[in-house]
C-alpha cells in the first residue's frame, strides 16, 4: 500500500503505522455486533444481532443466536429511515494509516476519565479521492446502491503510548443526508497465554438533514476467536 510521507512530523507518522497495524490486526475475528436504530431524542425502536466473521479481512454475517444462512452485510431496519454502519471500524485504521492525500495534523492533547489522551485530526477533499459513502435502496424486490466521494474531517484519539482508543468520521453529502457521523472505540482484548490485541468495541453513526436525525449504535462482544493461525471451514 501506500507509504506515510516522509515530510510528515514524526508524531504523525508514528500514528499512522500505528493504524495500519490496527487494521492488519483485525483481519481475522469473531465477535457478535449488537446494534440498535432510532430517531432523535428517542429510545431505540429495532434491535438486531450479527455475528461477524471477518475472514483474511473479509466479512460475512449472520443472525445472532442461530442463524444459519450468511449475508454479505447487515440488512436494513423495517425502518423508513435508516442508516447500518459498514465497515468503517477497520477501514478507518486503514484509512489513516495508508492514504497520503489524507492531510494529518496533531492536535493539543484532551482528557478523557482524567487520563490524557493525545488528538489527531485528520482532513480530505472531494479532489483527494480519500473518502467514499454508499447509498442503499431497498426496492423489496431488489435493492441498488451507488458510492460518492465526498470531503470528509475527523479525529484519532490514542492513550499516551500512541494505542488507538477512538477513532471519527464526518461527511459532508450530496442530496438529502446532508451529514454522516460515525465514531469507534477501541479497546484491549486479553485472554491467557496471549499478547493483548486492540478490538472494536462500540461503533455510532448518525446522519443528519434539516427535518430528522436517524443513528444506529453498535457493540461488540463474545470475541470467539482472533488468529489467522486458525482455519475455518
Amino acid at each position: 500500500g501506500l507509504q506515510p510521507r516522509g515530510d510528515e512530523p514524526l508524531p504523525v507518522r508514528q500514528l499512522r503505522e500505528r493504524a495500519q497495524q490496527l487494521s492488519d490486526g483485525m483481519r481475522n475475528l469473531i465477535a457478535v455486533q449488537r446494534l440498535a436504530w432510532g430517531s432523535g431524542n428517542k429510545d431505540a425502536s429495532v434491535h438486531a444481532a450479527y455475528e461477524v466473521r471477518v475472514i483474511d479481512g473479509a466479512q460475512k454475517f449472520r443472525e445472532f443466536p442461530g442463524g444459519k444462512a450468511e449475508l454479505e452485510e447487515i440488512p436494513l431496519p423495517p425502518l423508513s429511515h435508516s442508516i447500518v454502519p459498514a465497515l468503517e471500524w477497520s477501514e478507518l485504521p486503514e484509512m489513516v494509516g495508508k492514504q497520503t492525500h489524507l492531510k494529518v495534523h496533531q492536535a493539543p492533547d484532551g482528557f478523557v476519565n482524567e487520563k490524557k489522551v493525545k488528538v489527531f485530526q485528520y482532513s480530505a477533499s472531494v479532489e483527494d479521492g480519500a473518502c467514499g459513502f454508499t447509498y442503499v435502496n431497498d426496492h423489496i424486490l431488489f435493492k441498488s446502491s451507488k458510492t460518492v466521494r465526498t470531503g470528509c474531517y475527523g479525529e484519532v484519539w490514542t492513550d499516551e503510548d500512541l494505542n488507538i482508543v477512538r477513532m471519527s468520521e464526518h461527511y459532508e453529502l450530496p442530496g438529502e443526508r446532508k451529514i454522516y457521523q460515525v465514531v469507534v472505540t477501541y479497546g484491549a482484548l486479553t485472554r491467557a497465554g496471549e499478547a493483548p490485541r486492540t478490538v472494536p468495541m462500540t461503533i455510532a453513526a448518525k446522519t443528519v438533514d434539516k427535518n430528522r436525525v436517524d443513528w444506529c449504535r453498535g457493540q461488540f462482544t463474545d470475541y470467539q476467536i482472533f488468529g489467522s493461525q486458525v482455519r475455518i471451514l
